[in-house]
């Protein structure tokens, strides 16, 4: 830190870096998305407010800007996720209703 910074806004980045970090670790693990989701939430929220405490305190931003850019990473990895597994369920559903149907029309066939 140099003379002219103050620590303005450093325990939010902290706090927004490490959620970030553990969002990030969380949106790759299966069945963890929800808290992927929840982390990188947190981490966006105290990225910003830590980011505009450093700016209006003259503080460093860097903490701040990479919690809060992990916070994104890990809410946009969390939601791929979402989309994907929603898609894939879809999917199979789609394909045992027309199997169902196939085997209706055999049925009704006999």
């Amino acid at each position: 830190m140099s003379e002219n910074q103050t620590s303005a806004g450093k325990g939010m980045g902290v706090t927004a870096l490490i959620l970030g970090i553990l969002g990030v670790i969380c949106s790759f693990i299966p069945c963890f998305g929800l808290f992927a989701m929840l982390y990188g939430v947190l981490a966006i929220i105290f990225g910003a407010v830590g980011l505009n405490q450093a700016k209006k305190g003259g503080g460093s931003v860097k903490l701040p800007k990479a919690g809060l850019i992990l916070g994104i990473v890990s809410l946009a990895f969390a939601v791929l996720w979402w989309v994907m597994f929603a898609g894939a369920m879809a999917e199979s559903a789609s394909e045992i209703d027309a199997a169902m149907k196939t085997y209706q029309d055999a049925i009704d066939n006999l």
